[in-house]
């Protein structure tokens, strides 16, 4: 890992194999904790990525789409309280995944893409394809969201009715 990271100084020198390692790299030892140190390294690779246009019309995004590298969007606290967020706790691939400009309609059901990796995304509907990430959240999972929310508001409000009628 140290060396790729020594290697990205000097760009050109690093081939899709060597992002692909990377990328492996960080998933494995993601699944054990996601340390600082871990995070700044996904956000370092997506920003090589980001960066790359010899790596992307290489190959790497296909490689890389499915590999659970990279640090979800947080909600806001005030969004979390009332229902916590999905894959918070772990890395999430690529595939699968939502735009952050989604995040409001999906947090509970649905991994969210970084606002860095988003930009990537959004440069054009064939990076999203081959990234595999969604180009909106199903309807079916924005429809389940929304039931999460308003039964965690209903308990909530079922528990502050609660409170009031003891201590009023």
């Amino acid at each position: 890992m140290a060396s790729f990271l020594g290697t990205c100084r000097n760009s050109k020198d690093i081939t899709i194999d060597m992002v692909v390692e990377f990328a492996k790299s960080i998933a494995e030892k993601g699944k054990l904790f996601l340390s600082v140190d871990l995070q700044q390294k996904s956000e370092i690779l997506l920003r090589h990525i980001l960066g790359s246009t010899q790596l992307v019309q290489g190959g790497l995004l296909e490689r890389i789409a499915n590999i659970p590298f990279i640090v979800p969007y947080k909600i806001e606290e005030e969004k979390a309280n009332i229902y916590s967020q999905q894959n918070i706790q772990q890395l999430i691939s690529f595939a699968g995944a939502v735009l952050v400009e989604y995040s409001d309609l999906s947090w509970t059901k649905c991994p969210i893409l970084p606002e860095i990796a988003s930009k990537i995304a959004s440069n054009a509907d064939v990076t999203r394809n081959r990234l595999k990430i969604q180009f909106e959240p199903e309807n079916d999972k924005i429809v389940s969201h929304i039931q999460n929310i308003v039964d965690e508001l209903k308990i909530n409000g079922d528990k502050e009715k609660f409170r009031w009628n003891i201590y009023a």
